[in-house]
């Protein structure tokens, strides 16, 4: 009986320290792509319903410019006609453009 209980806890403190190393890697990879700056080049993630959209059809738009960033995750963006927007900060990615050289659909 108290070797079944000593795997029990070993598996236990193992499973402890797997969740803890998986926490800080995601955690590690989520918040350093996630600080912006301003004048610099993002995407936006529409989100809009879109029926009978491609299967290889892009839903980010941009690139847009950053105008300012609010406290709290808010981004106000550039449009290139010169208006601008405020977006939430979980939709934007920085812009790239080595990975993405395909056309991206403009607002």
């Amino acid at each position: 009986m108290n070797a079944l209980e000593e795997l029990r806890n070993e598996s236990y403190t193992k499973l402890l320290i797997n969740k803890e190393k998986k926490t800080r890697w995601h955690d590690a990879r989520l918040k350093g792509n996630k600080e912006f700056e301003g004048k610099k080049k993002v995407l936006v993630y529409n989100s809009r319903l879109k029926l009978f959209l491609g299967k290889l059809h892009t839903r980010w738009s941009g690139p847009l410019t950053i105008k300012h960033v609010y406290p709290y995750g808010v981004i106000e963006l550039w449009r290139k006609d010169g208006s601008s927007f405020k977006v939430n900060g979980h939709r934007v990615t920085k812009y790239e453009k080595d990975i993405l050289n395909e056309e991206l659909i403009d607002e």
